[in-house]
């Protein structure tokens, strides 16, 4: 049988925090589903009932126990972002080998992909037959400055002596980043809570043990940069196309009432602010970004996740005389892409995050980007300073960091929604482009195509 034609079985293991990697791992599944590959998406017991129906039916989902965390509520894996809590989810999954183990030596797929830095899954899988990919789900841009900074910086005890020692200014120029964000990535590679690995050590160990390397990006939108990862990657690399999801058949749950408020309110007219707990920002900041959008007077709807050890004061209700609406929890995330192609909705205001960007430009929207950590840092160079298709709220650079203002916030919103400068329409006129690009089916399919053939070309190396 020929090399395309061979019958193919991959499991899913993804990420529990939905905005990392979970969210694409559900995209690349219903992509290769739709081509006719056999696919089991594993998840915990806890995110079952979620994630069912963003799954397509053909899809087989089993489950794994994940013992509780201490500090994480139950039921609210898939939204941690305190790197302390992250390191505690980190060792909790991985008291799960076992439980693994088992349903990985049940299933028999030839395939799992992966899309956090289980750095002990690439092995476990290589002494059951199975070939491990890992999937980098942010863009090509901060894949590469990953890359260099483990390529240059590779030793533990080397990278926190330089730390001490240089200028973050000398750090910036290994990375191609700049030096509050150096500071933010240096942060991942010290270990935290006493554990020996940090998270750049794992990110090391998981590229290095792994068969290959998928990548969600396309040439068409990060062609140099690909080029570059390509010559430069220790590994095979897959390239799975932007995955962005088609139209939604059905609507908005009725449950939450978004579909009669957004009625309400003219094409393009609101504001609509997505952000994660991934992101880690202090609890000022998420005071700020709403005050800011207050500062619009325009209708927004906001979601955030914020983490368990949280304590910002955000009254979670209707604002500006209902013109306004804060709500939280990562259930009402999933929500994301059908209140992205709403028709009322003209903007969307995110943290950076690559993959929700496209989303929102798929479905016809401008977008604002809230950088707030070097590795969304790279995501957001993508959309804004080389696609140039969105506009990035200017962060006041400090030695405590970056940090957004509501004035801030309330320029970059007013500069796509009430503007009519000469910047606004290259932007609005480069989105467009962008989105006749992410809306072309045999674009995607063709990724697809050439990512399902390097799977199967994985099979026969």
């Amino acid at each position: 049988m020929k090399g395309d034609q061979l019958p193919l079985h991959v499991l899913l293991f993804p990420c529990l925090a939905f905005d990392h990697g979970a969210s694409s791992s559900v995209q690349l599944s219903n992509w290769l589903s739709h081509n006719g590959i056999n696919i089991t998406f594993l998840s915990p017991t806890s995110f079952i009932s979620n994630v069912r129906s963003l799954l397509h039916p053909n899809i087989r989902l089993v489950s794994y126990h994940l013992p509780p965390v201490a500090g994480i509520p139950a039921g609210v894996e898939p939204t941690v972002g305190d790197l302390p809590l992250l390191v505690s989810l980190l060792e909790a999954v991985e008291s799960c080998k076992q439980q693994i183990t088992d349903q990985l030596s049940q299933l028999s797929p030839q395939v799992v992909i992966f899309d956090f830095i289980h750095h002990w899954l690439p092995p476990l899988a290589d002494s059951l037959g199975i070939k491990a990919v890992f999937f980098y789900t942010g863009s090509a841009g901060s894949a590469a400055s990953c890359l260099r900074t483990i390529r240059r910086l590779r030793a533990i005890k080397l990278m926190l002596a330089v730390d001490r020692l240089l200028p973050s200014s000398l750090l910036a120029a290994f990375s191609g980043l700049k030096r509050c964000d150096v500071r933010d990535m240096l942060h991942f590679f010290k270990s935290h809570r006493g554990v020996a690995f940090s998270f750049y050590q794992r990110l090391a160990a998981t590229i290095t043990l792994s068969s290959a390397v998928a990548l969600k990006s396309a040439t068409e939108i990060e062609r140099k940069t690909i080029k570059y990862l390509s010559s430069r990657c220790p590994k095979r690399l897959l390239l799975t196309g932007t995955l962005v999801s088609k139209a939604p058949h059905e609507g908005l749950e009725p449950r939450w009432d978004w579909e009669e408020w957004l009625s309400k309110y003219p094409a393009g007219s609101v504001v609509f602010c997505s952000v994660g707990s991934e992101v880690g920002l202090p609890d000022e900041q998420f005071t700020e970004i709403v005050a800011g959008l207050e500062m619009s007077g325009l209708p927004f709807l906001l979601i955030m996740d914020l983490p368990p050890t949280s304590k910002a004061k955000v009254v979670v209700e209707e604002r500006l005389g209902g013109k306004g609406m804060v709500c939280k929890g990562w259930k009402q995330k999933q929500q994301q892409q059908h209140i992205l192609r709403h028709s009322s909705v003209g903007v969307y205001v995110g943290h950076g995050e690559l993959s929700s960007m496209l989303e929102a430009v798929a479905g016809g929207c401008q977008v604002v980007v809230l950088p707030t950590k070097g590795d969304v840092a790279s995501d957001a160079k993508v959309m804004v300073g080389e696609l140039k298709a969105g506009v990035a709220v200017k962060v006041r650079r400090s030695c405590g960091g970056g940090r957004l203002t509501r004035e801030a916030v309330c320029r970059a919103v007013g500069l796509l929604m009430s503007e009519d400068s000469d910047r606004t329409k290259r932007v609005r006129a480069n989105n467009a482009k962008l989105r006749e690009l992410l809306l072309n089916d045999s674009s995607q399919q063709h990724h697809i195509q050439k990512f399902m053939a390097k799977l199967r070309g994985l099979m026969v190396s």
